[in-house]
């Protein structure tokens, strides 16, 4: 009878205790956690948020820059000089843009969103570089993704030929028959 009132409760009480729990870190944590995995694996690094811009960057640092107000958001990346091979400035320019969607957004959710992806992405660069993984690396698709965003080159070229293509017969079917 005992084991059977306990089956039940456990039955009743897990799905109740499950369902409050998150497993959604907060900016901070991951950025904590990954510094501390960094730390054990020996890897010079150390990530932080400002709120202002950094005087000097050290050359084993990563500052992400963070200012929110209430009509704008600005976010900018700055890497130290140990780290700029790895985070080009064209990474970090292909990094912000496709994130600008989220991290220009007033929603404070939808910015949280676009800041962890930012730093997932940055954590995924270092990994990497290091030949190591972490459990908050991006997948490969997903990284190739946010740093080639799709070209629109063909479909302009394409525009841009059909309206030559159709000035020119334009041209030639009036100025010609004058």
């Amino acid at each position: 009878m005992k084991s059977k009132c306990l089956i039940f409760f456990l039955l009743l009480f897990f799905p109740i205790v499950t369902a409050f729990s998150s497993n959604d870190l907060t900016t901070e944590q991951l950025i904590q956690r990954q510094n501390q995995f960094y730390e054990q694996k020996n890897i010079e690094v150390k990530i932080k948020v400002v709120n202002t811009r950094p005087a000097k960057v050290a050359p084993k640092e990563i500052y992400l820059l963070v200012k929110c107000s209430n009509k704008r958001n600005n976010i900018q990346l700055y890497v130290g000089k140990s780290w700029q091979k790895i985070i080009t400035s064209n990474k970090k320019s292909a990094l912000l843009t496709s994130q600008a969607e989220l991290l220009k957004s007033t929603n404070k959710n939808q910015f949280s969103q676009g800041v962890k992806r930012l730093l997932r992405a940055v954590f995924t660069l270092i990994d990497q570089s290091q030949g190591i993984t972490s459990k908050y690396d991006l997948a490969q698709f997903e990284l190739d993704k946010m740093l080639k965003p799709r070209s629109l080159s063909l479909p302009v070229t394409i525009m841009f030929g059909l309206i030559f293509m159709s000035g020119t017969y334009l041209y030639r079917k009036f100025i010609f028959k004058r």
